[in-house]
């Protein structure tokens, strides 16, 4: 009789940490992750990976081993954070109908977003080349957003991922109080905003292509390089 070969596969890797085991790791990470946010935005960079290990309940040691340096967390941060749009861009796309997928993604980057983190990491964290592939997925992830929100008349035919990102930028401002509630707040504002680029959509009224924020421009701007 053969070897199964999944089990032959476990068998090779006796220390393969078991399913459980992952799910823990992970939740942990997203705890460190949030926690981090959370102390970047209350008291910048400097604060201590003390009082972001403390915030996540887990041990300092343990953070060191994960994170060697408040600037590989903050990395982290960021690559998450990008990621996590991405992964809100796919799910709209999937799982709604496509005159919806741009309401909904709005939705999505409001509940469960990190946000970004202009104010966080402006011109302390250099720019590796996973943070760069990161903004690349985002950007092309964005796009697919894009091109299906254009189509049904969504945003206007001049609009891009660079638009898509000041929007959100300012859709998660830095607003005080309870997140739950300034989420709140803060979805009273979709609908008008949503209406608002329909109607221009619609009118095909052009723009100033001057005006138009560049994915270059952004860039700099999220790594503080702006002159």
């Amino acid at each position: 009789m053969g070897v199964n070969p999944s089990l032959a596969a476990r068998q090779a890797e006796p220390d393969r940490p078991a399913p459980g085991r992952v799910r823990e790791a992970r939740a942990n990470d997203l705890s460190v992750l949030i926690a981090a946010k959370e102390i970047f935005a209350e008291r910048g960079l400097s604060a201590p990976m003390s009082a972001i290990a403390e915030r996540a309940g887990v041990g300092v040691g343990s953070l060191y081993r994960r994170y060697p340096s408040k600037e590989a967390l903050a990395q982290a941060l960021r690559i998450a954070a990008m990621d996590q749009i991405c992964e809100i861009a796919e799910d709209s796309i999937e799982q709604v109908p496509a005159e919806q997928v741009f309401a909904r993604f709005l939705d999505r980057y409001l509940a469960d977003s990190f946000g970004p983190l202009v104010s966080v990491l402006g011109g302390r964290v250099a720019d590796p080349p996973e943070v760069l592939a990161a903004a690349d997925r985002m950007r092309d992830a964005l796009q697919r957003v894009v091109d299906v929100a254009r189509e049904y008349k969504q945003i206007p035919e001049d609009y891009g991922p660079t638009d898509i990102v000041v929007i959100i930028v300012h859709l998660r401002g830095a607003l005080p109080g309870d997140p739950a509630t300034v989420a709140r707040y803060t979805r009273r504002l979709l609908e008008p905003l949503l209406a608002g680029l329909r109607v221009m959509a619609s009118s095909g009224r052009a723009h100033d292509a001057a005006a138009a924020p560049q994915w270059d421009e952004w860039l700099a701007f999220w790594s503080g390089r702006q002159p």
